[in-house]
């Protein structure tokens, strides 16, 4: 008689095969689903930083009674010349980061090598986590550019956009639109504008009572991240190598945009993220939004604007 083995365990390599192709289809099904989590978390975190911004900008309003300048433009009428001091140094205090603050020598400008401690911080409210370089690399990159010989500088992904370039104005115009022209530089101001005593009538900083044209309806604080490491979805952009400037105590880390279309064409003084289809902004009532780069010129000229009497139209 014939003795009957039993079958041993394991798989045939028909089997093995079967079930790579089965692990294989699904990881190919999941990994889109795990990537559009993961930059969802990102934009997420990126929100709640810019939401504390926000917060930051009501309190400083809440205290002042007015915003901060976007930037104070020093020119020879002011002897002596008094300290140069960005939007994001003054409102320190208001984002935890009174340490930092007791630092700041603001009797200084901000290069002064007694600010030098200060002005190296690295404050985690300041970066976007969806930005793909490193912080560290990005801080040595941007003391290079400026030309401090005295350390990294702390880097910044947010910025007030004070103005719209005059370069886009032919374009708005074009679109039957008439905003406020800036006298002096031609250009379209926005709530954290630029102030310079050489403009006919000397501009006071912006107050929520005078935007009449709702500060739920103005946009206030952008994205423009990555910097300095020059970044573009758009190839006819060009490619400077680097933008301007990326530290948050650097009083010119302000840009004017001029890109059509206006959200995520490039982070050289631009309205840019790193985020899938738009990016996070603050309203002028301190509201955070993710408002999307598909934003036609018309509409982002009417929030743009603080006192343009444009009627417009949800966007969110």
């Amino acid at each position: 008689m014939r003795s009957i083995h039993a079958r041993q365990g394991g798989f045939t390599l028909v089997e093995l095969l079967v079930v790579i192709a089965i692990i294989g289809i699904l990881v190919a099904l999941l990994l889109p689903a795990i990537q559009s989590a993961r930059q969802a978390a990102l934009r997420n975190a990126c929100i709640n930083n810019m939401r504390q911004l926000g917060l930051a900008f009501q309190n400083y309003h809440d205290v002042n009674k007015k915003y901060p300048l976007g930037v104070a433009s020093v020119h020879d009428d002011i002897k002596p010349p008094p300290p140069r001091v960005s939007i994001h140094t003054l409102i320190l205090q208001y984002i935890e980061e009174q340490n930092v603050s007791k630092q700041y020598f603001y009797k200084d400008n901000w290069d002064n090598a007694r600010n030098k401690q200060a002005r190296a911080s690295l404050i985690p409210v300041f970066l976007c986590p969806s930005v793909p370089e490193d912080a560290n690399k990005r801080m040595d990159d941007a003391a290079a550019l400026i030309g401090l010989s005295d350390g990294v500088q702390g880097i910044c992904d947010y910025a007030p956009n004070v103005a719209l370039h005059r370069d886009i104005v032919p374009k708005v115009t074009a679109l039957g639109m008439k905003p406020p022209i800036s006298r002096v530089y031609g250009s379209i101001n926005g709530v954290l504008q630029t102030v310079t005593r050489q403009e006919p009538v000397f501009p006071k900083a912006m107050t929520m009572k005078k935007i009449t044209d709702g500060t739920s309806k103005t946009f206030l604080f952008f994205e423009d991240a990555g910097r300095p490491t020059y970044h573009t979805n758009n190839p006819k952009s060009g490619d400077p190598k680097n933008t301007k400037v990326a530290c948050w105590a650097d009083p010119d880390n302000y840009f004017t945009s001029k890109a059509d279309p206006p959200i995520n064409n490039n982070n050289y003084d631009e309205v840019f993220s790193f985020h899938t289809g738009g990016v996070v902004t603050v309203f002028a009532d301190c509201s955070t939004h993710f408002v999307s780069e598909e934003l036609d010129l018309r509409t982002f000229v009417s929030y743009f604007t603080p006192q343009g009497g444009e009627v417009v139209k949800a966007i969110d």
